[in-house]
């Protein structure tokens, strides 16, 4: 059985092979060898082979695991999960370092293998900026999931035996940040990223549904709606809105939160799924029109922990939507609490009364939307407002 057959999610997936040699599966199943990147790299995998046959369990290697999901998950292609010591460095919590993973880290262990490759792709060192960390490439050992229950922190459970498995590798591992940033390296990279996330840069509105895979794309867009859209964002954020979503935020801002929020802003922006909109009470009975510009217009921003991100008794038209991580809330008493993305908790936005009664700081590293309560509000009664009239809706 090919391996295509075994995970049929490893469309476009770099894996390297025992002799040294890169390719990926087709749409068709077919195994297509990359002879330029593996004459590029020819020396330089005979290294990473031979170290890590040597010690599989040595460190920065091996980042994570990929099998066919066996039992009911959110997604439906197969799973990754994370190594322990790459949990902790894309999850990191405050204070010392525990040996056994926080409840936090245990959750996230496992992600369909699309987000995460895009986890590891887009990871940044605040300490190395600008250096490409994670770089995964697909290996075959001939393992199953029995031999890696110390990464799924469980027990054994049947499947388990029979359950093939992908180590993924940090192709980069040997390379020594100053040489991570060659040409040939730089193609790779974006051709792992190009073929698995498929991503465009979003230049203009709604340009990157043309791109996508899905029933989701420009035609489905109602131009009725897109129209007034289009309106609401010229009346509310007037000339601002000629200056990118960094300069549209100065809008009903203050100075002091435009300072802590906007640096956190992703360059180039990166966007959630439309639907991925439908875990906030606000959104849940929006149709896909709405959910698209809602997502189109909004980029995420990634925070690392510790960062103080509002402030107790600040007053703007902007709230926050946290998508990953964990904040902190702290009153004016002193009291504190916490809120963690995809939890009954986080489908509200954060600290959202104004003026706002809580100080919110970074627990981990989060990613989180910026909003515009004026413009979510016109989207939102566009939205109504077809409904009532009985033109069409896509939920």
């Amino acid at each position: 059985m090919k391996l295509i057959e075994a995970i049929p999610d490893l469309v476009n997936f770099f894996i390297l092979l025992d002799n040294g040699q890169l390719g990926y599966y087709n749409a068709k199943g077919e195994f297509l060898l990359q002879k330029s990147f593996t004459e590029n790299f020819a020396d330089f995998t005979g290294e990473l082979l031979k170290r890590y046959k040597t010690d599989p369990d040595a460190s920065g290697y091996r980042i994570a695991i990929v099998y066919p999901t066996r039992e009911k998950k959110q997604w439906k292609s197969a799973s990754l999960a994370l190594e322990p010591d790459i949990m902790r460095r894309l999850y990191p919590t405050s204070g010392p370092r525990q040996e056994e993973i926080t409840s936090f880290q245990k959750r996230n262990i496992e992600k369909s293998i699309y987000q995460g490759i895009e986890l590891l792709m887009e990871y940044q060192d605040e300490s190395l900026p600008g250096n490409q960390i994670y770089c995964p490439v697909l290996y075959y050992r001939r393992k199953t999931l029995s031999d890696y229950l110390s990464v799924l922190a469980r027990e054994e459970r049947p499947d388990d035996k029979s359950t093939p498995v992908l180590e993924v590798l940090n192709f980069l591992a040997p390379v020594p940040m100053g040489k991570r940033s060659s040409e040939v390296i730089a193609r790779f990279t974006k051709a792992i990223y190009e073929g698995v996330i498929n991503k465009s840069v979003r230049k203009d509105s709604y340009d990157f549904l043309k791109h996508r895979d899905g029933s989701i794309s420009i035609d489905s867009v109602n131009k009725e709606v897109a129209d007034l859209a289009e309106q609401a964002i010229v009346t509310i954020f007037g000339e601002r809105r000629k200056e990118g979503f960094s300069g549209m935020m100065r809008t009903h801002c203050s100075p002091q939160t435009y300072e802590r929020v906007s640096r956190w802003l992703e360059e180039p922006y990166k966007y959630i799924e439309p639907d991925q909109l439908k875990f906030y009470s606000r959104f849940r009975q929006l149709g896909m029109d709405g959910l698209i510009i809602l997502s189109d217009k909004h980029p995420i921003f990634r925070a690392p922990l510790q960062t103080q991100l509002l402030v107790r008794d600040t007053s703007d038209k902007w709230n926050m939507y946290l998508i990953d991580g964990v904040v902190e809330l702290e009153a004016e008493d002193g009291e504190k609490f916490t809120v963690e993305a995809m939890t009954p908790q986080a489908t509200t936005p954060i600290a959202s009364l104004k003026p706002r009664m809580y100080t919110v700081t970074s627990v981990t590293q989060v990613k989180f939307l910026w909003m515009m309560d004026d413009f979510v509000d016109s989207v939102v009664n566009v939205d109504i407002e077809r409904k009532k009239s009985g033109l069409r809706i896509d939920l």
